[in-house]
């Protein structure tokens, strides 16, 4: 297990795993493709959307695959194929973006498995009422929709250990030294955050632990004080010109300290170069420091798992 993760391990305290069984042909079709599908919320300023990734080494049937790229609006990248549903043709998916609006909610991680959706969403029990009048209205309003579990935060390990036989998926570590007096805002204080959903590169939201008290900056919504918790979404320039939902980021966390910056993600690995190559210049706009890869390679070696 990664020490970024670990160090982000049953924060927030709550979680909750939902399921919705879909009969659409289109997901019953992915669903013969692939055995897991790994999807991905994200939101920008046009709204919320959803895309579902295969990986073209995991395709049980070349001809079915064709059949579904002829039938389906399915887009290439690499070896990767994937689909996107947009708020405008599946009206649903902006339920979800109620739930992104209550600022302890992190996506933890979201799949497509044998045509049912699985989405673990983590969050503070300050806002357990109001999760759950969004859960309600999504079930009222979702059919197949199914309430797996609701409690405590059963941590990290167990969602690392259903992604330990997806085979096309990467971590990396990365480090970058920087000089803190050039650079202020968030990034004068030490924290550790977890990424709550994917965004654009010029946008970050994030879940924040503070390693001393909440700092006072426009915009931070303080979860708990006690434990130094809160959540902030920060704007910068947009520094990359790329497609950001083809960036399929899985989780990323991230923490900084005295001029220094780490950095945990997993990531598809047909992606894993580009995102690399992306990140690395994202660091190097922050100042002139030194940017490192400490560790890099297949998920499940990392978690001393192997993959068939």
């Amino acid at each position: 297990m990664t020490v970024l993760i670990k160090e982000m391990d049953g924060i927030p305290d709550m979680e909750c795993e939902v399921t919705i069984a879909s009969e659409l042909k289109v997901f019953r079709s992915l669903s013969d493709l692939v055995d897991h599908v790994p999807s991905f919320l994200y939101l920008d300023k046009n709204g919320i959307s959803i895309s579902y990734f295969i990986d073209k080494k995991e395709v049980k049937s070349t001809r079915n695959l064709e059949i579904f790229k002829r039938e389906f609006q399915c887009k290439t990248f690499g070896d990767l194929y994937y689909i996107v549903n947009e708020q405008s043709g599946m009206p649903s998916i902006e339920n979800y973006e109620k739930l992104l609006a209550i600022p302890s909610v992190v996506v933890n991680y979201k799949y497509l498995q044998d045509a049912v959706h699985h989405i673990i969403f983590n969050f503070s029990r300050k806002d357990l009422e109001r999760f759950s009048e969004l859960i309600l209205e999504l079930k009222g309003l979702l059919p197949g929709f199914s309430i797996a579990y609701l409690g405590e935060n059963r941590g990290i390990s167990r969602t690392l250990d259903i992604m330990k036989n997806v085979s096309g998926l990467s971590y990396s570590s990365m480090k970058l030294e920087y000089d803190p007096e050039k650079i202020g805002g968030i990034m004068a204080y030490r924290w550790i955050r977890k990424i709550r959903y994917n965004t654009p590169h010029s946008v970050t939201d994030a879940f924040y632990k503070f390693e001393d008290k909440i700092p006072g900056i426009d915009g931070l919504n303080v979860v708990s004080e006690k434990h130094n918790l809160a959540q902030l979404k920060t704007h910068g320039d947009e520094m990359l010109n790329t497609i950001d939902y083809l960036e399929p980021v899985i989780m990323e966390c991230q923490k900084n300290e005295d001029g220094v910056m780490y950095f945990d993600s997993i990531v598809m690995t047909s992606f894993y170069n580009n995102y690399l190559k992306n990140v690395m210049a994202d660091l190097k706009s922050l100042g002139e420091g030194n940017v490192e890869v400490r560790k890099a390679g297949p998920l499940a070696e990392f978690l001393g798992y192997s993959v068939d």
